[in-house]
């Protein structure tokens, strides 16, 4: 039972690292997850009026990307990134 546990804990930390966790999500992610388009400048205004800073992950394609807080989806879109993910 604690290798599954080990197992789980390892591959959350993954998912939050590459932008697909149940507290920060990427825009990308989301958006296959959902099939919708999402805009980015409606999360770093609520990041911004809430004093909160977005994390920075790695992306294959354009290097680093801005990876949102589970509070700013709720509030902006109403994704719950915990039931998402």
């Amino acid at each position: 039972m604690a290798t599954a546990s080990a197992a789980v804990r390892a591959k959350n930390k993954l998912a939050e690292r590459v932008g697909e966790g149940k507290n920060y999500a990427a825009i990308i992610p989301v958006e296959k997850k959902l099939g919708q388009k999402f805009k980015w400048q409606p999360l770093r205004k609520w990041c911004r009026e809430n004093d909160t800073d977005p994390h920075e992950v790695e992306d294959p394609r354009f290097g680093t990307v801005k990876s949102w807080p589970r509070e700013a989806w709720l509030a902006v879109y109403g994704v719950d990134l915990q039931k998402l993910f």
